[in-house]
């Protein structure tokens, strides 16, 4: 299977000097960062470590580069206190502002290194990996998951292609518009019949399994008889002969979250039509925000964008 999941592996990186434990975005300067685990250092919490630096951004322009340490922020030190709060002024940063960061660049040794960072509110966009052959784009402050079917927690699920999984900002954040708010972009092979049965048997297949692992790794027993979807076709919007051509549905899903409780998740599903015979696009949006909440627009940005060809 070729490998496209996000992996952050630092083995080798720092001649073997830390482990990652979790990874953070700081969109106003244009960084992916993760913690490291420092023995000596209060809660064992080292400094963190460049995981990215995004094109077009603060971080770019003054030079930081992947690997680099982030020992201090405007001075103060990142070692010994929480992730968040240890960048909170960097993160938080009105635009315009400058964020000194200090970093440690490993080489022969590691040399330290002072650089002014000026925030910005504007997030870059991003397109999705070369190698596949349709097209869109999404702000960096999105993560991404990618897969191919079949899915490991849903193995029964009898398509094959790809699947990328696009994470709002705020996924995890019960409080966040963006709370278990995603997009999915599947290119199946073949040309196949989509419609709301189809749609309804897939995501009652896909949810089931993802709640059973789900239940596995966080400790609890899912019914999954209670996981649902309930998905009709929606009529083409009037006097947009365009969008006619679309496939288009919507529903709900009852699933279960990571904390074992049932959640429910609008659900919005598009197919849209492409000369590419050899392949059917399927994207759907997930929200547990109403509609119209601001959400919405922002994941309907991202299916917008969407191209059968590059």
């Amino acid at each position: 299977m070729r490998l496209r999941l996000q992996l952050f592996a630092l083995a080798g990186l720092l001649g073997g000097q830390g482990v990652a434990l979790a990874q953070m975005d700081v969109s106003d300067l244009g960084l992916t960062l993760t913690p490291l685990f420092d023995a000596a250092a209060t809660g064992n919490r080292g400094p963190a470590v460049v995981l990215d630096v995004w094109e077009g951004t603060a971080a770019a322009a003054a030079g930081v580069e992947r690997g680099d340490l982030v020992t201090a922020v405007n001075g103060n030190r990142v070692a010994g206190k929480d992730f968040p709060a240890a960048f909170k002024a960097a993160s938080e940063a009105p635009p315009g502002s400058v964020v000194r960061l200090t970093l440690l660049r490993p080489g022969d040794g590691f040399r330290r290194i002072e650089l002014d960072l000026k925030a910005s509110a504007t997030v870059p966009q991003r397109e999705n990996p070369r190698f596949e052959p349709f097209a869109y784009v999404v702000a960096r402050s999105w993560r991404l998951e990618n897969y191919d079917f079949p899915l490991p927690w849903a193995p029964r699920i009898a398509l094959r292609g790809i699947e990328d999984v696009l994470f709002a900002p705020g996924f995890r954040d019960h409080a966040a518009p963006g709370y278990h708010a995603l997009v999915w972009v599947w290119w199946l092979d073949g040309h196949l019949a989509v419609n709301a049965d189809m749609i309804n048997a897939t995501l009652r297949e896909y949810f089931r399994g993802l709640s059973q692992e789900r239940g596995t790794n966080h400790g609890f027993t899912p019914q999954l008889e209670r996981v649902t979807a309930a998905i009709q076709p929606l009529a083409p919007p009037a006097g947009h002969p365009a969008r006619a051509a679309v496939a288009a549905y919507r529903g709900e899903v009852v699933t279960y979250n990571t904390e074992g409780q049932l959640i429910t998740l609008l659900v919005e599903v598009e197919s849209p039509p492409c000369d590419d015979r050899a392949h059917t696009p399927i994207l759907f949006r997930l929200a547990t925000q109403p509609r119209p909440s601001a959400i919405w627009q922002d994941l309907q940005a991202v299916t917008g964008s969407f191209r059968c060809r590059r």
